[in-house]
């Protein structure tokens, strides 16, 4: 008889990363959800210049969509949710982990009912910020009698992405909100890891019997 599969967690990194960076990142967490979870960690599909690159050849890491300087507007949005998509398209995902655009791009294929399409019961966010044009984009609120269980953890230190934002995103998409003393990070501190933990342990627990 084969050994039962492990549960996979896709991990979306935030704007001007890149997939290592963000393994990176969490090395202490990664490390402990390891023992328990395949992770797989996913590049954004657009290059981003680096400060001052004026010939735009990237170096500056990767993002999920694009905010266009001159407009403000976001754009390339359909382009990032139907890359996940497609990624491994044969290939289930029992959560998502991502951190700050990573995270609303999360919630967003959660809450347009992509995200159960791949198998997803389950998703941490950390540090994502409240983008209603992104919601929008991806189909509004589903319709499910069962939504997709959310996490998300805000840092009280974080001046890139204050609560205020990630409170609104949780408020418009559900899902639970924590609060942590840093700033804008995944946090690896044993105390919150284990939240994640409990959190992923709770709703992928018939996956893994």
């Amino acid at each position: 008889m084969s050994a039962p599969t492990r549960p996979r967690i896709l991990c979306l990194h935030g704007a001007y990363q890149t997939a290592e960076k963000f393994s990176q990142k969490i090395g202490g967490a990664r490390r402990k959800l390891t023992r328990k979870y395949d992770l797989d960690f996913l590049d954004g599909p657009v290059v981003v210049p680096a400060y001052g690159d004026v010939d735009g050849n990237g170096d500056g890491g990767r993002s999920w969509w694009f905010l266009d300087p001159d407009t403000g507007e976001n754009t390339l949005i359909p382009e990032a949710l139907q890359y996940v998509m497609d990624y491994n398209s044969g290939t289930r995902y029992d959560a998502i982990l991502a951190f700050s655009q990573g995270g609303t791009l999360a919630a967003a294929l959660a809450a347009g009912g992509l995200a159960e399409r791949r198998g997803v019961k389950a998703i941490v966010t950390a540090g994502a910020p409240y983008v209603p044009r992104v919601l929008e984009v991806a189909g509004g609120r589903n319709n499910r009698m069962r939504p997709i269980p959310m996490l998300h953890l805000s840092g009280e230190n974080d001046i890139l992405v204050p609560m205020k934002s990630t409170k609104a995103l949780c408020d418009a998409w559900g899902g639970k909100l924590l609060i942590h003393e840093q700033g804008h990070l995944f946090p690896t501190r044993s105390a919150v890891i284990k939240t994640v933990m409990d959190f992923l342990e709770e709703n992928l627990s018939q996956e893994m019997q």
